[in-house]
């Protein structure tokens, strides 16, 4: 049986990661690695993707958190006019967290904004 990986993009084509990303799965054995792809933006990888039997969508509005070097006190003021917005998009994106828990054995988030880091 194959692992079951959805993979978080949030260049959708247009940067380094995102090319990584597809060139990592590109030449992975899709007997052993069942892959889905959902990127934030839409370009033209995600033909590239169907080419290869790897399933993509678009969710433009998925929350980046973005660091800087500027201290936590600077952090957590970003993570705290941001956090209006991540609370207006949970029940939109409530299906993708039952999608996971239902269709994936594994999370790639492929860039360091698609999660708050602990320090």
């Amino acid at each position: 049986m194959a692992i079951r990986v959805l993979c978080f993009d949030h260049e959708g084509g247009h940067g380094g990661s995102s090319i990584s990303l597809f060139h990592v799965l590109r030449h992975m054995n899709r007997r052993d690695v069942e892959a889905k792809v959902i990127c934030r933006k839409a370009s033209s990888i995600q033909q590239q993707y169907e080419a290869l039997g790897i399933e993509t969508s678009v969710e433009a509005e998925l929350p980046l958190f973005s660091p800087t070097e500027a201290g936590w006190k600077a952090n957590l003021s970003l993570l705290k006019n941001g956090l209006p917005n991540l609370l207006r998009r949970y029940k939109k994106f409530d299906y993708l967290a039952k999608e996971i828990e239902v269709n994936f054995d594994l999370v790639h988030f492929n860039h360091a904004s698609l999660f708050v880091p602990k320090s």
